[in-house]
């Protein structure tokens, strides 16, 4: 199963950031990149590496986020988020031309949990033809990296 973006998340993402967080500034407030302790003196608006907190917050928010959701078998939740998070990823990407292994590894893991998640929503709720529980060997995700506790 080869895990990428499909055209439908460009219409499925904006409603699930506006259900979940009300938008990308909703977002971005829950998980925040910068220190929350900056105290800004003035107006010029300058960046630097002491201010930052974190580049990715919300990548990486998102993706703690949907894996308590999964270990909560809140699945469909888990879902919403982990496809958020590909999205964010993936434009990110695209903007700041990541292309190298570590950054395409990232998202292809961010897909098969989508891809892993779907399943299960669909599974709980007796849809999909299923007649088994999905596994995470069926994703090609490791059953201890589906299980982990994330940081």
């Amino acid at each position: 199963m080869r895990f990428v973006w499909r055209r439908a998340y460009d219409r499925l993402v904006p409603f699930m950031l506006k259900d979940h967080f009300g938008g990308s500034q909703g977002l971005a407030r829950v998980f925040p990149y910068t220190r929350p302790d900056h105290k800004w003196e003035s107006d010029a608006f300058l960046i630097d590496e002491h201010i930052i907190s974190e580049d990715s917050s919300e990548v990486h928010g998102l993706e703690r986020l949907a894996h308590k959701y999964h270990l909560s078998a809140q699945y469909r939740h888990a879902y919403d988020h982990w496809l958020i998070a590909a999205a964010w990823r993936r434009d990110v990407m695209e903007s700041h031309d990541f292309n190298d292994d570590r950054h395409r590894e990232a998202i292809e893991f961010v897909f098969k949990n989508v891809e892993y998640n779907k399943a299960l929503y669909e599974w709980d709720k007796g849809r999909g033809g299923r007649k088994g529980m999905p596994k995470p060997e069926e994703f090609d995700l490791s059953p201890k990296s589906a299980a982990a506790k994330r940081k």
